[in-house]
């Protein structure tokens, strides 16, 4: 009892409102998980979407400045090609002839021409050997700084019939006093005919407008040229070195992206050269920038995580609550019950599973009840037939002690009797001396045989009743028997109780079983119900552990039951048996009564024959021999009787211990079953 109260209060300590909490938090873990995973993947397809989308622009961009480029290269080739250009530097350059001056005059025309059709173009200038130096700036160009560009790392490295890209004419801008900030870029390239160089300068507004065309997407862009030039309209990237720092340290082809520090945070670095021009497109973007959209689904999941917690918590915690009380009015019901208070009513406020529950455990608690009627009705029976068996086997038992008084009385006169008769035939020689006393002796044996005949009648009347009551000992022993054998026939009933309770707990443990099964099929928002399911099967074995005890209970009084039938049954027989030998009694006395009637007969007729006793003394010696032999078998009779009474006397008290064992039991369970109400 002591171990099922501590385990009782081990599982009130477990409470389940703390195990659905914890199976309601493992969802809200994975969802957890869920918005970890899920702003990893949209961080990276976002990064990928914004690379794919910067890597379009910067294509987009680097075709339109190679398609410029081209556009530039092409104006050159056709600058180069023209006849005029072609004849003044071939032939006129440095003369002052009129020719000279007329097809200088044409190629100038044609410059400006060129520079006022084309947007791109900023500006033009060409350097001659022979002093044919023309230029869109206002300034003149001095001769010497053809042969200090020949002399130069740009002028050096230009060959015939192919240019190159600058960032910067140092040489040229000092000596015209043009501003780097002017231009863009400038395509230098050698004349075909004649020795010169011919500088045809690109718009800044138009290039920086290009590259502009990616601060849309929040990115600092920029161009750097062969000579080291950074073209970039961000105050951030003004500094050449800087920029030409990120592009070495980060570039390893000519076109790619890497990733890299820039002002203190991580950033992804994009570029690609322009065509073969040697002219380097590079953009530069934070990655938080690029995750800002990642850090919105980041901040929703976990605002979403955090509701679904609190929502999912809050409910679980209302149906622990729910569910609590509810298992906890069944089991103070339950232990109510156990306590012996059958009167309890269990009953559910919700209308599902714990009602049905509770209907059971109503049906479980009114069939026991009625058992307990049944046994505590047959108890009190048996008691009061048992005290009634006791009360009969005791007076059965005076009735014999006091036969066996009377026998033993009879038997003490028949002793007597022999020894006189004996005392007699040893003075049979003083027989005439004392023929006066022995008639006296004679009258005296008469009174006693008629006395004895008296008392014969009462033994045999006594031993009538107690025959009588014998055979009423043994009516009541077969309504004992009767009655036990009900109480047999009501424990199989019982069983059938205890089947119908199993029925009721397999029906209970197959809904446990449903039960789970659609909390398994619900997936994670089954869990909880699942814990529901476990805790009624749990309730449904310990039902089935109920019920076995009740079995145990009910194996007991059948076997108590099925013993004292036995002992009704050697009752029964001890009766029958004591019946045999009260007739058996009753036959002896029959004998003992002719005995003492032939006795007194004889003693008649010793008195009236006294005289002819004294005349014939050997007759008389006869009689005296008859009386002795006669005095011999009474005695030996009441012997036998005697024990004979004493043997049914001892199974009476036998029987009197039984029927006193049997309602000593009787009180036990009635006073076991006092302790249940109804």
């Amino acid at each position: 009892m002591g171990h099922k109260k501590k385990k009782a209060k081990r599982v009130r300590t477990q409470k389940i409102a703390y195990r659905l909490a914890v199976a309601f938090m493992i969802p809200v873990l994975l969802m957890i998980v869920l918005g970890i995973v899920s702003y990893e993947v949209s961080a990276k397809f976002i990064v990928g979407q914004y690379e794919n989308l910067l890597s379009e622009e910067l294509h987009a961009v680097n075709s339109y400045m190679g398609l410029l480029c081209n556009n530039v290269e092409d104006k050159a080739t056709e600058i180069i090609g023209n006849e005029d250009v072609g004849a003044y530097y071939s032939k006129y350059a440095g003369e002052k002839t009129t020719e000279a001056r007329d097809c200088a005059t044409a190629v100038s025309t044609f410059l400006n021409k060129i520079r006022s059709t084309c947007d791109y173009v900023e500006g033009y200038h060409i350097l001659s050997e022979n002093s044919g130096n023309l230029s869109s700036a206002s300034s003149k160009i001095d001769n010497s700084v053809y042969l200090d560009f020949s002399k130069s790392e740009e002028g050096s490295t230009i060959t015939k019939g192919k240019g190159i890209w600058a960032g910067r004419h140092s040489i040229l801008d000092d000596a015209a006093g043009i501003s780097t900030d002017d231009y863009a870029l400038s395509y230098i390239r050698k004349l075909d005919k004649g020795n010169g160089y011919l500088f045809i300068d690109v718009d800044m507004d138009m290039v920086l407008e290009q590259i502009q065309n990616t601060k849309d997407q929040g990115c600092e862009s920029m161009l750097i040229t062969r000579d080291g030039r950074v073209l970039t309209d961000s105050e951030d990237l003004t500094d050449d070195a800087e920029a030409l720092s990120y592009l070495e340290e980060n570039t390893n082809e000519t076109s790619g992206k890497s990733t890299i520090r820039h002002k203190g945070k991580e950033s992804l670095l994009f570029y690609s050269e322009i065509g073969d021009t040697g002219l380097i497109l590079c953009t530069i973007v934070s990655k938080d920038l690029v995750l800002a959209s990642a850090n919105s689904i980041k901040i929703l999941t976990l605002v979403m995580v955090i509701l679904a917690g609190g929502l999912a918590t809050a409910v679980g915690w209302l149906l622990s609550k729910g569910i609590g009380h509810e298992m906890n009015s069944f089991s103070k019901s339950m232990e109510r019950v156990a306590g012996g208070d059958f009167t309890t009513e269990v009953r559910s406020k919700h209308k599902d599973e714990f009602m049905l529950l509770a209907n059971s455990i109503r049906q479980m608690i009114d069939g026991i009840s009625e058992i307990l009627k049944k046994i505590y009705g047959f108890s009190n029976r048996v008691n009061e037939s048992s005290r009634y068996v006791a009360e009969t086997i005791d007076d059965m038992a005076g009735s014999m002690e006091g036969i066996n008084t009377a026998v033993e009385d009879i038997a003490k006169g028949a002793a007597n009797q022999v020894g006189n008769a004996e005392d007699c035939l040893q003075e049979m020689s003083h027989f005439s001396k004392q023929l006066n006393h022995t008639y006296e002796s004679a009258i005296s044996i008469d009174d006693d045989s008629k006395h004895m005949i008296e008392a014969v009648h009462y033994g045999r009347a006594e031993i009538k009743s107690l025959n009588e009551k014998a055979d009423r000992a043994t009516e009541k022993t077969k309504q004992l028997v009767q009655d036990i054998t009900a109480v047999a026939d009501a424990t199989k009933d019982i069983g059938g109780i205890i089947e119908t309770i199993q029925a009721i707990a397999a029906q209970t443990n197959l809904l446990s079983l449903n039960a789970s099964i659609e909390a398994a099929r619900a997936g994670t928002a089954g869990r909880g119900f699942s814990v529901v399911a476990d805790e009624i099967r749990k309730l449904a074995e310990e039902s089935t552990s109920a019920v076995e005890q009740i079995k145990l209970i009910i194996h007991k009084i059948q076997m108590t039951t099925e013993q004292t039938v036995e002992g009704v049954h050697d009752t029964e027989q001890h009766l029958v048996e004591q019946s045999a030998a009260m007739n058996e009694t009753v036959s002896a006395f029959a004998n003992i009564s002719s005995y003492m009637e032939k006795m007194t007969v004889s003693l008649n007729g010793m008195t009236s024959n006294v005289a002819g006793m004294i005349e014939s003394k050997e007759l008389v010696m006869e009689s005296i021999k008859k009386i002795v032999n006669l005095s011999e078998s009474a005695a030996a009779a009441t012997e036998e009787v005697t024990a004979t009474i004493n043997c049914q006397l001892s199974n009476v008290r036998g029987l009197l211990d039984d029927a006193n064992h049997l309602s000593g039991e009787a009180r036990g369970l009635d006073r076991s079953l006092q302790k249940y109400t109804f």
